[in-house]
Protein backbone atom coordinates (compact mmCIF):
# COMPACT_ATOMS: atom_id res chain seq x y z
CA UNK A 1 0.00 0.00 0.00
CA UNK A 2 0.97 3.49 -0.89
CA UNK A 3 2.60 6.00 1.65
CA UNK A 4 1.09 9.27 1.96
CA UNK A 5 2.88 11.75 0.50
CA UNK A 6 5.01 14.76 2.16
CA UNK A 7 3.02 18.07 2.83
CA UNK A 8 -0.62 17.11 3.06
CA UNK A 9 -0.36 13.71 3.62
CA UNK A 10 -2.31 12.67 0.83
CA UNK A 11 -2.23 9.65 -1.02
CA UNK A 12 -2.24 9.88 -5.01
CA UNK A 13 -5.33 9.50 -6.74
CA UNK A 14 -6.85 6.05 -6.33
CA UNK A 15 -8.41 5.85 -9.88
CA UNK A 16 -5.09 7.42 -11.82
CA UNK A 17 -2.47 7.79 -9.95
CA UNK A 18 -2.44 11.18 -9.98
CA UNK A 19 -1.79 14.21 -7.47
CA UNK A 20 -4.09 15.30 -4.70
CA UNK A 21 -4.78 18.47 -3.60
CA UNK A 22 -6.90 19.80 -0.95
CA UNK A 23 -9.56 23.14 -1.47
CA UNK A 24 -12.34 25.15 1.02
CA UNK A 25 -15.78 25.34 -1.29
CA UNK A 26 -17.12 26.65 1.36
CA UNK A 27 -16.26 27.66 4.99
CA UNK A 28 -18.34 24.07 6.17
CA UNK A 29 -16.47 21.52 3.86
CA UNK A 30 -13.09 20.22 2.50
CA UNK A 31 -12.94 18.93 -0.73
CA UNK A 32 -9.54 16.89 -1.89
CA UNK A 33 -9.52 16.47 -5.66
CA UNK A 34 -7.36 14.59 -8.16
CA UNK A 35 -5.50 17.27 -10.76
CA UNK A 36 -5.67 15.08 -13.55
CA UNK A 37 -8.36 12.95 -13.69
CA UNK A 38 -10.87 15.38 -11.27
CA UNK A 39 -12.11 12.50 -8.66
CA UNK A 40 -13.07 14.28 -5.67
CA UNK A 41 -14.63 13.34 -2.06
CA UNK A 42 -15.99 16.20 0.20
CA UNK A 43 -15.87 16.31 3.79
CA UNK A 44 -16.97 18.43 6.82
CA UNK A 45 -13.29 18.96 7.73
CA UNK A 46 -10.00 18.60 6.52
CA UNK A 47 -8.58 15.48 9.11
CA UNK A 48 -11.91 13.69 7.86
CA UNK A 49 -11.43 14.40 3.79
CA UNK A 50 -7.95 13.13 4.21
CA UNK A 51 -8.96 10.32 5.93
CA UNK A 52 -11.23 9.48 3.69
CA UNK A 53 -9.43 10.04 0.35
CA UNK A 54 -6.55 8.03 1.67
CA UNK A 55 -8.92 5.04 2.49
CA UNK A 56 -8.14 2.05 0.55
CA UNK A 57 -9.87 -0.98 -0.25
CA UNK A 58 -7.92 -4.48 0.09
CA UNK A 59 -6.15 -5.26 -3.52
CA UNK A 60 -8.14 -8.07 -5.36
CA UNK A 61 -6.70 -11.34 -6.87
CA UNK A 62 -6.44 -10.13 -10.58
CA UNK A 63 -3.78 -9.95 -12.94
CA UNK A 64 -1.93 -6.63 -11.17
CA UNK A 65 -3.02 -4.33 -14.60
CA UNK A 66 -4.01 -0.86 -14.03
CA UNK A 67 -5.68 1.31 -16.58
CA UNK A 68 -3.52 3.08 -18.43
CA UNK A 69 -4.35 7.26 -19.46
CA UNK A 70 -5.93 5.95 -22.74
CA UNK A 71 -7.96 4.11 -21.36
CA UNK A 72 -8.99 6.80 -18.87
CA UNK A 73 -9.55 9.26 -21.78
CA UNK A 74 -11.41 6.59 -23.96
CA UNK A 75 -14.15 6.22 -20.86
CA UNK A 76 -14.07 9.81 -20.62
CA UNK A 77 -14.62 10.54 -24.14
CA UNK A 78 -17.82 8.07 -23.81
CA UNK A 79 -19.14 10.05 -20.85
CA UNK A 80 -18.79 13.57 -22.78
CA UNK A 81 -22.52 13.03 -24.54
CA UNK A 82 -24.24 12.71 -20.83
CA UNK A 83 -22.25 15.75 -20.35
CA UNK A 84 -24.41 17.64 -23.27
CA UNK A 85 -27.37 16.37 -22.84
CA UNK A 86 -27.31 17.70 -19.02
CA UNK A 87 -26.37 20.99 -20.58
CA UNK A 88 -29.08 21.12 -22.79
CA UNK A 89 -31.36 19.69 -20.30
CA UNK A 90 -30.38 22.92 -17.95
CA UNK A 91 -31.02 24.76 -20.86
CA UNK A 92 -34.60 23.85 -21.39
CA UNK A 93 -35.01 23.82 -17.92
CA UNK A 94 -34.06 27.64 -17.52
CA UNK A 95 -36.25 28.37 -20.84
CA UNK A 96 -39.14 26.94 -19.19
CA UNK A 97 -38.14 29.18 -15.41
CA UNK A 98 -38.02 32.16 -17.89
CA UNK A 99 -41.43 31.34 -19.13
CA UNK A 100 -43.26 31.07 -16.27
CA UNK A 101 -41.87 33.66 -14.73
CA UNK A 102 -43.00 36.16 -17.77
CA UNK A 103 -46.36 34.55 -17.23
CA UNK A 104 -46.56 35.05 -13.14
CA UNK A 105 -44.98 38.70 -14.25
CA UNK A 106 -48.20 39.57 -16.79
CA UNK A 107 -50.91 37.69 -14.47
CA UNK A 108 -49.81 40.34 -11.38
CA UNK A 109 -49.59 43.36 -13.75
CA UNK A 110 -53.28 42.33 -15.29
CA UNK A 111 -54.92 41.85 -11.45
CA UNK A 112 -56.20 44.61 -9.72
CA UNK A 113 -54.48 46.26 -6.86
CA UNK A 114 -54.88 45.14 -3.19
CA UNK A 115 -58.10 46.68 -1.33
CA UNK A 116 -55.56 48.60 0.87
CA UNK A 117 -53.87 50.27 -2.72
CA UNK A 118 -57.58 51.15 -3.92
CA UNK A 119 -59.13 52.83 -0.27
CA UNK A 120 -55.47 55.25 -0.64
CA UNK A 121 -56.16 56.21 -4.53
CA UNK A 122 -53.01 53.94 -5.14
CA UNK A 123 -50.64 56.14 -3.38
CA UNK A 124 -48.33 55.12 -0.73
Amino acid sequence: MAEPSQGAGLLPCPFCGGEADEDAPSTLDRLIHCKRCFASICEDSTPNAVAAWNRRSAPTKGDGASWNEDQIWNVLAKLEPLTELKAQSWALADARLREILTAHAAMLSASPPPAEAQEDGGKQ
